[in-house]
């Protein structure tokens, strides 16, 4: 079924205006880790946080929002990312955000992750970054999950990155009260003459 235009465009927009918002917000929770990579299958826990995910507002803060490894609902290694929202706050809604993720100019990726919805809907935008880290050359709504899925499902897109591109984000948005569970985030390479594969996990 597809969503509708315009109530999409609306959490597109939203999920934008936070993504500038939150970039510096100190109503968020994140732990940083240089050698952890994208930490795509939430393997690498700290302080009970996957390591090089930002959440916000800051689950330890807000009631309504919370932030948790789940070890029984996983597809991709031990964990999953679980998040819980208790009430739908559609001026503020939560949500999550990658690290930056380098990518090369004139190669082509496939920017990837699985999603599990009990009730909430979950809308991805993925941004493209210059060198200076500072700069959105583009951004489009990449994922538009909806509610009560009863299975894994997995959204993926193709992207050729432009010259004078140089990092990718995700930034994601929950909108509505329940349970949704993020797994197996990939932003992996294609090389054109092996159709070999090398990914940011």
């Amino acid at each position: 079924m597809q969503p509708d235009a315009a109530r999409w465009g609306s959490i597109g927009a939203a999920v934008l205006l936070l993504a500038m918002l939150t970039s510096c917000a100190s109503d968020t929770a994140a732990v940083l880790g240089e050698d952890a990579g994208l930490n795509g299958s939430f393997e690498i826990v700290e302080d009970g946080l996957p390591v090089n995910w930002a959440f916000f507002p800051d689950p330890s803060n807000t009631e309504s929002f919370d932030v948790s490894i789940d070890s029984e609902r996983s597809l991709e290694g031990r964990h999953s990312i679980r998040m819980a929202v208790a009430s739908d706050d559609s001026d503020r809604p939560p949500g999550f955000r990658s690290r930056r993720v380098p990518v090369a100019s004139g190669r082509t990726y496939t920017v990837s992750l699985s999603a599990w919805s009990d009730g909430p809907e979950l809308a991805v935008r993925r941004i493209v970054m210059d060198a200076t880290k500072t700069s959105n050359r583009r951004s489009d709504l990449i994922v538009e999950a909806r509610p009560s899925s009863v299975d894994w499902e997995r959204y993926s897109e193709s992207l050729t990155v432009a010259e004078g591109e140089a990092y990718v984000v995700l930034i994601a948005v929950v909108r509505g009260e329940g349970t949704i569970w993020i797994d197996d985030v990939r932003v992996t390479e294609t090389d054109p003459s092996t159709d070999e594969e090398e990914a940011h996990e």
